[in-house]
């Protein structure tokens, strides 16, 4: 719970999935989801945010900065390489700047990417992300 706009209302902050777990030894991408109480129920108002993903896309944009390069078809799946993790986090900064407009196929290059690896682990985090950005 968190009152993102000092408005003296709170909203509620939930990390939202944006792949799954699969067995495999690999991060699970996730997004922040904004609710506010409408009076009868919590409702999904992160449209109404803009400055907390900025906020949040301008902190993952700094970690992102100082991380190696990502996965790409010649390296390990995702759960053997250290620093997987990493991914999930480029995953989570493209959702967030699709939300925002910024860019409405950002990650899709990345995607692409992992959908070439040869780990299906790897492909099937890569078909999820595919279906988030919903491009053809």
């Amino acid at each position: 719970m968190q009152d993102l706009n000092d408005d003296g209302n709170f909203e509620l902050v939930i990390y939202t999935d944006l792949t799954w777990y699969d067995g495999a030894d690999h991060c699970v991408a996730t997004w922040p989801v904004v609710y506010a109480w409408t009076g009868t129920s919590y409702t999904d108002v992160s449209d109404r945010f803009n400055a907390y993903y900025r906020d949040r896309l301008d902190a993952l944009t700094q970690q992102i900065a100082k991380l190696p390069p990502s996965v790409d078809t010649d390296l390990p799946p995702l759960g053997s390489q250290p620093g997987f993790e990493n991914d999930c986090l480029r995953a989570e900064a493209a959702k967030i700047q699709r939300v925002l407009g910024i860019s409405p196929n950002a990650g899709l290059e990345q995607a692409v990417a992992w959908s070439r690896n040869k780990d299906k682990y790897t492909r099937s985090f890569a078909v999820e992300i595919l279906a988030d950005i919903g491009t053809p």
